[in-house]
């Protein structure tokens, strides 16, 4: 099969325009002469002659500046620029060409399907300029790279263990001993040298502690250094008496056996809390997994993988969809899917389903997950061979609770049981992927712990979910929280060992002279400066949003280089050339040539089909436009 362009290209959305168009006409929404008028959009500008009519064509937009959703973003509103009262029509890329008598039953169907239309909103139209089809496509793209945006910053802000000793240590603290709270993450203790250098007349403090920090060391055993004792302050800063540091000192114990009930509950608290606009954070990653579902269809459809007929059935899923047909029975079913290996307990595949059309049914039968979309088997039990081999194995673990890999990883036959997902299809599917990761949690604080440094990177490995809601997240390269590529938790931290044979942690070194603090001060501000982006990992980070956005292969702004077709010039790194024109040293758009692939130097070619010239011209248009709001905020 010839490799498709995206969807999202220019050329992809007019001729699914045409597409929809005749669509419309064989199904009855609309006659044949309205067919011909809504052709006229895309008919050649004759070389002689006077320019053909031609329909207006209109964005929707809310009036009070909120963003509208992946559908509408690259919706197009139809409409006689000489007929007020003539019927309009909506173009969108699930529900193809629509037919509304008047604005108002255009406006009431969008308040069915959508939810970011209320009764209240004032929807209205902005004209869309020639060339109209890459000005959708400068849409659609926009809106998808700032979707994954939003949900990597939500991401960000899953509870870490710090933030859970903080609200187990605040739980825990006895009552204020003179007036005031309690902050842990603001009051202190004082580390006291019991014995000062000699040559030295330095005070006996050695150095302070929040209450939060101290509850870390705790909870990764850090052993008490030599000749230093901690000393609890009160509100004022005056010492603790005896009694009362005895007991400040229990809370830290008391939060260190209790932090898994808290993070637990934080995790809890995260899921239900609100964001800005009202929608909560469940409600906005129900979303998310359908919006997912439906990038997938829309590829799968424009790569042939999916008839137009298999897409017409699944897109019945989609909220938006089950809202226009009034609640009617959709004609898919979903099964989850649940694997027993070598005989032992059954294993839950979480985000991993079984497909089954109810009508129209293929030969087959197709796999769904949000990381590698729909794959086409030839039956159930070549399905089941596919998770035989060995490396295979693999992709099991991605799917399946921490707890379980080493189920999943033994040698041996493999069942697969499905059963029909009854409740609400993306609901369900979320709900399942919170319980995986609470479930990632209570295994993870089970473990023997690492270092300082380790601990809390491990369990946030255990919460990373990136690819269990969105694929294209593993794409962004930010190196921020989560790792840059997805990599398996057993490939990054191992096999955990046996508590008793966890080395010793001799916690850090004490320092006796000035010389030494500074010049581990000096490693320290090396270490921090190199977890800074910087400008190019700023560019590389707002690139990775579009560029995530083109199936197959990850892509990486940092690894791409514009070829030019002249032999006698060398190929220019991409990230050179967008930094160019941020700073103004560069004006002119890229250079015709070929897209190329290679960290230190290109090796290989890009298909001009997979990642057309024009489309990355526009992805780089689409960055400089806030690029310099998007560095401040860096």
């Amino acid at each position: 099969m010839p490799e498709a362009p995206p969807y999202f290209f220019s050329d992809a959305l007019r001729t699914r325009y045409i597409q929809n168009t005749h669509h419309a006409i064989a199904g009855g929404r609309v006659s044949s002469g309205e067919g011909v008028w809504l052709l006229a959009l895309v008919a050649d500008t004759p070389e002689t002659g006077e320019e053909p009519v031609r329909p207006r064509v209109d964005r929707l937009v809310m009036n009070d500046g909120s963003v509208t959703g992946a559908e509408l973003a690259g919706a197009l509103l139809i409409s006689d620029p000489d007929d007020s009262r003539a019927p309009v029509y909506l173009s969108t890329l699930s529900f193809g060409i629509e037919r509304f008598e008047q604005r108002t039953a255009l406006l009431a169907a969008l308040q069915q399907r959508f939810d970011e239309i209320g009764t209240t909103s004032i929807v209205e139209a902005e004209r869309v300029e020639k060339p109209v089809f890459a000005e959708q496509m400068r849409a659609v793209i926009e809106q998808q790279a700032r979707h994954l945006d939003d949900l990597s910053v939500q991401l960000d802000s899953l509870p870490d263990l710090r933030t859970a000793l903080g609200r187990a240590l605040q739980d825990s603290q006895p009552e204020p001993d003179s007036g005031g709270s309690i902050d842990v993450y603001h009051d202190f203790l004082q580390i006291i040298a019991t014995t000062s250098p000699a040559e030295f007349d330095l005070t006996p403090v050695a150095g302070t502690l929040s209450l939060v920090d101290a509850a870390m060391d705790e909870f990764v055993h850090s052993p008490a250094l030599t000749n230093l004792h901690r000393q609890f302050l009160d509100a004022r800063g005056q010492a603790l008496s005896e009694d009362h540091a005895r007991a400040r000192q229990q809370s830290i114990t008391d939060a260190v056996s209790t932090v898994g009930t808290h993070y637990d509950q934080l995790l809890a608290d995260y899921w239900t809390s609100e964001r800005q606009n009202g929608v909560t954070v469940l409600e906005f990653f129900i979303r998310a997994l359908a919006e997912s579902f439906r990038q997938h269809l829309l590829a799968s459809r424009e790569n042939g993988l999916l008839s137009e007929e298999e897409c017409r059935h699944l897109f019945s899923l989609l909220p938006s969809h089950a809202a226009a047909s009034g609640g009617q029975a959709t004609t898919v079913k979903v099964h989850r899917l649940a694997v027993v290996v070598a005989g032992q307990d059954p294993v839950k595949l979480i985000g991993l389903f079984l497909v089954e059309f109810l009508v129209d049914k293929p030969s087959g039968v197709y796999l769904y997950s949000s990381l590698q979309g729909f794959k086409y088997f030839e039956n159930l039990e070549q399905l089941e061979a596919h998770f035989v081999p060995a490396q295979a194995r693999a992709e099991l673990r991605f799917y399946s609770s921490l707890n379980d890999h080493s189920l999943v990883s033994a040698q041996g036959g493999v069942e697969l049981y499905h059963e029909v997902v009854s409740a609400s299809f993306f609901t369900d599917y979320l709900n399942s992927i919170i319980a995986l990761q609470r479930r990632n949690l209570r295994y993870v604080l089970e473990l023997p712990v690492l270092t300082y440094e380790k601990t809390p990177a491990r369990i946030d490995d255990a919460l990373d979910i990136r690819g269990l809601l969105d694929g294209r997240l593993l794409s962004l390269h930010d190196g921020g929280r989560w790792h840059p590529e997805s990599m398996a938790f057993d490939e990054i931290w191992g096999v955990p060992a046996p508590a008793a044979d966890v080395p010793f942690n001799p916690g850090p070194a004490l320092l006796d002279t000035w010389v030494e603090k500074l010049r581990k001060m000096e490693s320290l501000l090396e270490r921090t400066n190199s977890l800074h982006a910087g400008v190019d990992g700023c560019m590389r980070r707002a690139l990775n949003c579009y560029l995530a956005l083109i199936e197959g292969p990850r892509l990486d702004a940092r690894a791409l280089w514009i070829a030019s077709p002249t032999a006698n010039e060398p190929p220019v790194h991409l990230l050179t050339l967008a930094l160019g024109r941020a700073s103004g040293n560069l004006q002119s758009p890229l250079p015709s040539g070929r897209v190329m692939e290679g960290l230190l130097a290109p090796t290989s070619t890009i298909s001009a089909q997979r990642l057309p010239l024009i489309l990355l011209e526009q992805m780089l248009q689409c960055v400089l436009a806030d690029f310099p709001q998007r560095f401040d905020r860096q």
